[in-house]
């Protein structure tokens, strides 16, 4: 009797992780101001020069003696490494749109703006299930509020992962989900909250839109 051969298995292509760098420096006024190129949307930094050109990284800024601060996604364009005779090192940032004001914000006051002058993207309440990946650990949780640069999510674990650090994000089915690229930006463990930055980059960053343009369909609130 003759056996029909069995169907060949289709094997998925396996999605690559988005590989994030991270950093946080407080910076004078004057240099940051020098390093910021508002008509092509570039920012130096002398921080994280062991970078490679096309990095996605994730840099949280602060001005030296100003009360303020913004976490800024980007990828590198130009890395100058240590070493370098004469110049600093550090990198150029292409920044991503979502960031672009924070970073004018930052901009701003470095040029002589009050300190609670402030310029951000709508963030809308919405809660909705979500999957974060951190620190090795896989946390069911929820949303708080979510905007283009990012989200706030309930954090119900007793131990809080460190501002900076590398995280991951899956709405619905864990295995049909995409994973959208993000890192730790504030953490609140009076509140039990965390702050993410998104990185809005290829089919994360396409399933993070369709999530923000949902929040914003159900127009919950505005925060």
């Amino acid at each position: 009797m003759h056996t029909p051969a069995p169907y060949p298995r289709v094997r998925r292509k396996k999605e690559s992780a988005v590989k994030i760098k991270t950093g946080a420096l407080n910076i004078e006024s004057s240099h940051f101001l020098a390093g910021w190129s508002p008509d092509v949307g570039t920012l130096f930094v002398p921080a994280l020069s062991q970078s490679h050109v096309g990095d996605r990284v994730v840099v949280r800024i602060g001005l030296q003696g100003q009360p303020v601060y913004a976490s800024i996604c980007g990828e590198v364009s130009m890395a100058r490494p240590v070493g370098s005779p004469s110049l600093p090192p550090g990198v150029k940032i292409q920044v991503d749109p979502a960031s672009l004001p924070a970073v004018r914000y930052l901009a701003a006051v470095a040029s002589g703006a009050p300190a609670n002058f402030r310029v951000r993207s709508p963030r809308f309440l919405r809660e909705r299930p979500v999957v974060v990946s951190v620190g090795g650990k896989r946390v069911r949780t929820h949303t708080l509020s979510v905007s283009e640069a990012g989200c706030a999510i309930a954090w119900p674990e007793a131990e809080f992962p460190e501002s900076g650090e590398v995280a991951s994000l899956r709405f619905g089915p864990w295995l049909l989900s995409p994973s959208i690229a993000a890192a730790v930006n504030w953490r609140s463990q009076e509140d039990a909250t965390l702050g993410l930055s998104v990185i809005v980059k290829g089919r994360g960053g396409r399933a993070w839109r369709e999530v923000v343009q949902e929040a914003s369909r159900t127009l919950a609130g505005d925060v």
